[in-house]
């Protein structure tokens, strides 16, 4: 005979609902636990179905109140779970979110609607779940507003590609002369050309400053537009700049909602002491994950797993499969590995020492693990709400310069009073601790 599942797990919640959610159609499977005269445990069991409307929501959040359940339990299905949770935790029922990947029931042939939301009220039933992380409004809506940006930037940037594809066409060679076809000489020489102005008024247009000299700039954006290529290029311009201002207006409503809470600006300011976050990639931080984060994630390492930016770990039969890290969050992971790439080009500071320890094992897998030690030391200044002190920086070179010409995250020190190189060894002194192996 089969053996049945689950013998020897007791019941915890006797109570529970499973939802299983997809874009129209929440199938809910609520489970009632209790015993018989012979004290063993019946399960009833109750299933519900609506749309996934705003009045079929409604019908479930009103369903799920007349259960009294002790929990609820829903899996993340895309971006369709979201509408469900938030109708939810307004009627404060206070639902848990899962990762399906991580309790999935395997091959399973059977599998129907019902029998995932009765797999999930068990779940709930026995206690065998790891809730996910989700942060509280209005940080979920402001996960939007950044993958907007994200993805308005990413438009700009192929526009601006497209306007060296058009000048290249025309016989401008602009990434010969400039870097950044969006500098202020290259934008100028652009509408000087668009008015067929001559050579010694683009003269006057370069910058000093440029590295190629003024006879090389003008050879290489020598040449005429045409009419139709006047107005392509004219059509990206317009563009650019209706991009450039629509991520400017996002970025305020970033900044406007992030000043609404204290302790979020508090936390940036503690980010921005570490080598190689800046204030705009702490903002982003911020808003994707919320202030509150520490309380969530038991570890700094649990925190950097969430992240993504941990080495992962497949081994069966005493073989190493793959050590590729997490999925993560896809934007969380990119900002930190730019802030990693950063941090390893601070001479003298522990991440770039780190970054040299882990080079020869290839220049990807060095900056990942600079990626994660930035994890860990960000979970690290919130939770103890210090800022960072770096132990094998030589802060004495830094403190010698002035003003300005110090590094950015030397500068952030002085708001909490390390404005000489006095007082970073006091506070080294009161620590106690090495912060670079914390």
């Amino acid at each position: 005979m089969r053996a049945k599942c689950n013998d020897d797990l007791s019941t915890v919640n006797f109570s529970t609902i499973g939802l299983d959610i997809h874009k129209n159609r929440l199938v809910g499977c609520a489970v009632h636990v209790h015993h018989d005269a012979k004290g063993r445990e019946v399960h009833e069991k109750e299933y519900f179905e609506s749309t996934g409307t705003y009045s079929g929501r409604q019908r479930l959040v009103e369903w799920c109140a007349s259960q009294n359940a002790d929990l609820i339990l829903m899996e993340s299905t895309g971006i369709f779970w979201k509408a469900p949770f938030r109708d939810l935790e307004k009627a404060d029922l206070h639902p848990v979110l899962i990762n399906p990947r991580l309790f999935n029931r395997g091959s399973d042939k059977r599998k129907t609607d019902k029998s995932d939301a009765t797999w999930l009220a068990n779940l709930a039933r026995l206690g065998l779940y790891r809730a996910s992380f989700i942060p509280a409004e209005p940080y979920r809506s402001l996960r939007l507003v950044q993958s907007q940006i994200k993805s308005l930037v990413a438009e700009r940037q192929r526009l601006k590609n497209r306007l060296v594809k058009v000048l290249d066409d025309s016989g401008f060679r602009f990434t010969v002369a400039f870097a950044d076809i969006d500098g202020a000489s290259s934008q100028s020489i652009i509408a000087g050309i668009l008015e067929d102005a001559p050579p010694e008024e683009l003269a006057l247009m370069i910058d000093p400053l440029c590295k190629k000299s003024i006879e090389e700039i003008l050879d290489a954006v020598s040449g005429k537009l045409s009419q139709i290529n006047k107005d392509i290029v004219q059509s990206i311009l317009r563009l650019i700049e209706a991009h450039t201002k629509e991520i400017e207006t996002l970025e305020k409503t970033v900044i406007r909602e992030l000043k609404k809470c204290q302790k979020v600006n508090q936390n940036i300011r503690l980010m921005t002491t570490i080598p190689g976050v800046s204030d705009k990639s702490a903002q982003l931080l911020m808003s994707m994950i919320g202030p509150d984060f520490v309380e969530d994630f038991s570890s700094p390492h649990s925190f950097a797993r969430w992240l993504g930016v941990c080495p992962g770990n497949n081994e069966s039969a005493g073989k190493i499969k793959s050590g590729r890290t997490p999925h993560g969050q896809r934007l969380i992971k990119k900002v930190l590995t730019e802030c990693a790439q950063a941090a390893c080009h601070t001479k003298g500071s522990h991440l770039a020492t780190l970054f040299g320890g882990w080079k020869h094992k290839g220049f990807c897998k060095a900056v990942m693990a600079v990626a994660h030690k930035l994890a860990l030391l960000i979970h690290w200044v919130v939770a103890n709400q210090k800022p960072y002190i770096d132990k094998e920086f030589d802060y004495k070179i830094a403190f010698c310069k002035d003003g300005q010409r110090r590094p950015r995250w030397i500068r952030a020190l002085g708001r909490y009073g390390l404005k000489t190189f006095a007082d970073v060894e006091n506070e080294k002194a009161t620590r106690g601790w090495n912060i670079a192996k914390a």
